[in-house]
C-alpha cells in the first residue's frame, strides 16, 4: 500500500513537470523606432516645440523613455524622456546662415526586465527668415513712396503715378511715364554697405529703351539697376554695384543680353558679395546669370537714389514695385520666397 502511494506520487510529480515544461516561453521585444524629421524656424525662442520622437513596442506593457545620445554637444536642444518632446535649449544656435540642420542620434529603452532598445536618426530642418535687421529699406508703394522698413528712407514722388500692383490691387505700384518721372530718396548713399547687398524689386516694361529703374546719384562707383535696357538694339539686364565705367566687361558690373520682351510683371534680385567673390542676378525665381569679379561701393555717402530714372535722364518707361534692399546675400530659399509672396 506504501508503495503503491509512493509510485503515484512520483507519477503525478513527474506529469507536473512534462506539463510545466510544455508551456510556452514568451519572448519580449525590443522596441522600435525609425528615422524622424522635424522643421523649426530659426530664431525660435527657448522652450520652443519642435516635434515628439515617436516608437512602438509590441509588449504593449512597458514604458518607453527617450534619450539624446549623440548630436547634441552644445545642448541646442532637449528631449523629455516621458513624452518624446523635443524643444529648443539654445536659441542662438538656430540661424541658418551657420546651421541649416541639425542630426541627432536618439535612442528609446523599454523598462521590461532586459531594458531592451533601439536607435535612430532624428533630422531638425532649419527653415530659413527673412530677418529684418538686414533690411535698408522696402517700398511696398501703397499710396505713397514711404520706407516701410522702420529705417525712414522715405521717397519723394515726382510725377510717378500711383496703379495697380501685379495682383490687381490699386494704388500698390508706380508707373513711370518715360520721360521725367522718378522718385527721389535724400542721402540713401549713407545706408549702402561696401561689401554684401541684395536688391529685389517686380518689374513691368511698357517698352525696351534706354532706362533705370534704380540709380544711385551723382553716378560714380555705379550703383544701378537697369531691366529692358535697349544696348545695341538687344533687350538686356545691367546690375552694377561698385562699377568704375571701364567697359562692358569690367569688375563691379554683371549683365545679360537677348532678354525676351513681354511687357509683364517680373521678378528679379541683383546680388553683389565682395567677401563671397561673386555677383548674381535672378529673374522669376531662378538664377539668371553669375560671375566674379565684384567691387566695393565707394565714395557714396551722401548720395541720392533715383527710383525710376538715372541722374536727370534714361527714364524708366513702365512700373515698378516692391522694392526691397538688404546688407546680406539672400539665399535661394528667401529668393523663392520673395518671388511667391
Amino acid at each position: 500500500m506504501i508503495m503503491r502511494t509512493l509510485n503515484l506520487l512520483l507519477f503525478i510529480s513527474v506529469a507536473f513537470l512534462i506539463l510545466t515544461s510544455c508551456e510556452p516561453i514568451i519572448e519580449h521585444k525590443p522596441p522600435q523606432i525609425t528615422d524622424q524629421t522635424f522643421f523649426i524656424e530659426e530664431n525660435s525662442a527657448n522652450g520652443t516645440l519642435v516635434g515628439t520622437v515617436f516608437a512602438t513596442d509590441a509588449d504593449n506593457d512597458t514604458l518607453l523613455k527617450f534619450f539624446i545620445i549623440d548630436g547634441n554637444s552644445d545642448n541646442v536642444f532637449t528631449l523629455d524622456s516621458i513624452s518624446g518632446d523635443i524643444r529648443v535649449s539654445d536659441s542662438s544656435y538656430l540661424d541658418y546662415e551657420t546651421h541649416t540642420n541639425f542630426e541627432l542620434r536618439v535612442k528609446v529603452v523599454d523598462n521590461g526586465v532586459e531594458n531592451l532598445s533601439d536607435t535612430a536618426k532624428v533630422k531638425i530642418n532649419v527653415n530659413d527668415v527673412l530677418e529684418i535687421k538686414y533690411l535698408l529699406a522696402y517700398y511696398p508703394f501703397n499710396r505713397n513712396a514711404n520706407d516701410e522698413s522702420g529705417n525712414k528712407n522715405h521717397g519723394v514722388v515726382y510725377g510717378a503715378t500711383s496703379s495697380p500692383d501685379r495682383k490687381g490691387n490699386p494704388y500698390s505700384a508706380y508707373k513711370f511715364d518715360g520721360v521725367n518721372d522718378y522718385i527721389s530718396v535724400l542721402r540713401f548713399g549713407d545706408n549702402l554697405p561696401a561689401d554684401e547687398i541684395s536688391v529685389s524689386l517686380w518689374v513691368k516694361s511698357a517698352a525696351s529703351t534706354t532706362q533705370f529703374q534704380l540709380m544711385l546719384v551723382p553716378d560714380q562707383n555705379r550703383f544701378a539697376v537697369s531691366v529692358d535696357y535697349l544696348h545695341n538694339d538687344v533687350n538686356s539686364v545691367f546690375w552694377d554695384y561698385g562699377w568704375q565705367g571701364e567697359g562692358g566687361y569690367a569688375p563691379g558690373r554683371l549683365f545679360d543680353f537677348d532678354q525676351s520682351m513681354d511687357y509683364k510683371w517680373h521678378h528679379y534680385v541683383f546680388i553683389s558679395s565682395v567677401s563671397r567673390d561673386f555677383m548674381k542676378m535672378y529673374k522669376d525665381g531662378v538664377l539668371l546669370v553669375q560671375n566674379t569679379e565684384p567691387m566695393p561701393l565707394m565714395q557714396n555717402a551722401g548720395k541720392e537714389m533715383r527710383i525710376g530714372s538715372a541722374d536727370n535722364r534714361w527714364f524708366t518707361n513702365g512700373m515698378i514695385d516692391d522694392i526691397r534692399i538688404y546688407s546680406k546675400v539672400l539665399s535661394e530659399n528667401e529668393i523663392a520666397d520673395l518671388y511667391k509672396e
